[in-house]
């Protein structure tokens, strides 16, 4: 094996955990769930709704815990490690009548910080010019919310995760409703990205996924993790109930397990 993935850092590690919003055995969102992501992973997570997508995803960012099994983030407990993480929740509530700038949101993400009296530091709006450079929004700071297109404002919510300076990426649903133009050229800019920030991706869209991503985590109670490679004619319909062109799961174990 390569040396290099010998040598990554594990950002995440997730033991055996299980799940229930009721607290019962009988009622499992989650069940004895493994896995492990590491430094410049690309993550893609799939699975039906109600699956426990996004029950994972809070478990990862310590908003709940779980009712078995043990979860590290950066070596520490998941709410301690909160701060060292950017996230784009799927549903955000954004009023676009509001004379609010694409700097004012993207200054959102720096309100993690002690917050004191007076407007923000030098330090805070660097780190802001810096995360809209990053999804290629730096021309339009000044511009207000409602002159965005929908792309742009996805891109947007994504520099506000980014202005944490965090060193893990989750997305939740980054390119829902999308066209096909629109979505490529934001994975294009994931893919700048994960050369120096590790990314969980929640998605339901397979288009592009096998260019970019680097394991498909399947999630529908229990989780399954596989190799990402796009076929014509296989599906996964145990996971979604129907016909759906997606990735092959690989008989061969994934590189996570044989790092561990």
């Amino acid at each position: 094996m390569n040396d290099n993935i010998e040598q990554k850092k594990r950002l995440i590690k997730i033991e055996n955990v299980s799940f229930s919003y009721n607290k019962t055995k009988y009622d499992l969102v989650l069940k004895d769930v493994n896995l492990s992501v590491y430094q410049n992973d690309f993550i893609w997570i799939v699975g039906p709704n109600g699956g426990g997508k996004s029950t994972l995803m809070k478990l990862i960012l310590g908003l709940i815990k779980p009712d078995k099994g043990k979860i590290s983030v950066f070596n520490e407990k998941p709410v301690k490690a909160r701060k060292r993480i950017g996230y784009m929740p799927q549903h955000v509530q954004l009023d676009h009548n509001f004379p609010v700038t694409v700097m004012d949101i993207t200054l959102m993400g720096r309100l993690d910080k002690p917050i004191g009296i007076g407007p923000y530091s030098t330090e805070d709006k660097e780190a802001a010019n810096i995360a809209l450079k990053q999804v290629n929004l730096f021309q339009y700071a000044k511009k207000l919310l409602k002159e965005l297109s929908g792309g742009q404002v996805r891109r947007l919510l994504i520099a506000r995760a980014l202005a944490c300076e965090p060193e893990l990426l989750i997305l939740d649903e980054p390119t829902a409703n999308l066209d096909r133009v629109v979505e490529k050229d934001l994975f294009e800019i994931l893919k700048k990205l994960n050369e120096h920030l590790a990314i969980v991706m929640v998605s339901h869209d397979p288009a592009f996924v096998s260019e970019f991503v680097h394991n498909v985590v399947c999630v529908n109670q229990t989780v399954a993790i596989h190799p990402t490679s796009v076929m014509e004619r296989e599906y996964i319909g145990e996971l979604y109930g129907t016909s759906m062109r997606v990735v092959r799961h690989d008989k061969h174990q994934h590189e996570h397990e044989k790092r561990d």
